[in-house]
């Protein structure tokens, strides 16, 4: 039934109207006839400086708010006559059709929100993952399935670490997605990896360690800086995001650099008394609070150049400086707890893939045993 005075649909049983106030006859003798079924809609009249005008209004659905149900709509104004607003009412009762969102949008909130909050290397992967995957990045995501990001994966990124930042970072903009309910299942959880294969520690040898110090004696001062990674054990990330306020050379001991997990944060550095003189001479070379005075991708050029020209194996990374640290440790006789002190592990188990020792101090001391008597 309607308002005789507004027009406004109500219930049968209702006896004022909510939107004009009036009271309705009880025998409902003054009640007007319903002309539309329940969800088709209504149309009530309201007055503005121009005149009256018609609006047009569907009800959508119900939530509960504040404890009690509330009817929400979706309403349209300004109709000069009756029947164009009527006319309306089936428009108003279509859905409107959802904005279509990508991955590209979800990566502009990820970006904007989440990622500052991480570590710099942590970013690094993320944006060198987005990179990767800039083929998908403008297809609506409920156009996407399983089997498009599984080839996106297999054809840009071959080894298991690579493909697990992918996988990571789509994982995290489809939980987004599902959290805005534009899809509901995170589908990049289903993404396969590659086989993980662990390469073998490969450190320097005793030779190519004195071939550093020699160098770095030389006058290549910054052949000191892989020195200081392979007497500490530092990770070439520490050494890229040192600071020169962490180090003190009194107490021996660098502070507040480590990173990845709580142990190398909360551990200090330990500093060897051979290696002082060599973090002097690299502070004389530092910019302001930066301990490492170029860019990443430079220090990288200048350790193959190091390797060249001190004679050194191509294939050494800056990361084989730290299991260099942990194989000479291991050579010494050093007890393995404090070794995994000093390479800052949480679980002896990680120390030991760290250490490869060659065969030649192990055939000299079996050379030691004494021949059986009984042959």
């Amino acid at each position: 039934m309607f308002c005789k005075k507004c027009g406004t649909e109500l219930p049968d049983e209702a006896v004022y109207c909510f939107m004009c106030g009036r009271k309705l006859p009880a025998d409902g003798k003054d009640r007007c006839t319903k002309k539309r079924g329940n969800g088709e809609g209504t149309v009530f009249q309201y007055t503005t400086k121009a005149g009256p005008r018609y609006a047009a209004e569907v009800t959508i659905g119900y939530i509960i708010k504040d404890g009690q149900v509330s009817r929400t709509s979706r309403r349209k104004k300004g109709f000069k006559t009756k029947k164009e607003a009527l006319a309306y009412l089936p428009q108003l009762s279509v859905q409107p059709v959802q904005k279509k969102v990508t991955l590209q949008d979800l990566w502009e909130l990820f970006e904007e929100n989440s990622l500052p909050k991480l570590s710099k290397s942590k970013q690094g992967h993320y944006r060198t993952a987005y990179n990767k995957i800039k083929d998908i990045l403008f297809i609506d995501i409920n156009l996407i399935d399983i089997k498009l990001l599984q080839d996106t994966v297999n054809a840009k990124a071959a080894t298991y670490y690579p493909a697990k930042d992918i996988k990571t970072l789509l994982s995290q903009l489809y939980d987004r997605a599902v959290a805005q309910r534009t899809v509901t299942v995170n589908i990049a959880q289903y993404i396969e990896l590659p086989t993980l294969e662990e390469d073998s520690p490969n450190p320097f040898t005793e030779e190519e360690v004195k071939s550093l110090w020699t160098d770095f004696v030389a006058g290549s001062w910054t052949t000191g800086y892989a020195l200081l990674m392979i007497y500490t054990g530092m990770m070439p990330g520490e050494l890229f995001d040192l600071k020169t306020d962490m180090i003190d050379l009194d107490a021996r001991t660098i502070c507040g650099v480590g990173k990845k997990t709580k142990k190398r944060k909360l551990t200090p550095i330990v500093l060897a008394d051979c290696i002082v003189p060599v973090i002097l001479e690299l502070l004389t070379h530092a910019k302001g609070e930066k301990f490492l005075p170029m860019r990443e991708d430079d220090y990288r050029k200048e350790f193959k150049a190091m390797l060249a020209r001190c004679g050194c194996r191509s294939d050494l990374v800056p990361y084989s400086c730290r299991h260099t640290t942990a194989t000479s440790l291991a050579l010494e006789n050093i007890a393995m707890p404090v070794i995994k002190e000093v390479m800052r592990h949480t679980k002896i188990t990680t120390t030991e893939r760290y250490i490869s020792v060659d065969t030649s101090p192990m055939l000299e001391a079996v050379n030691h045993l004494k021949k059986n008597s009984s042959g």
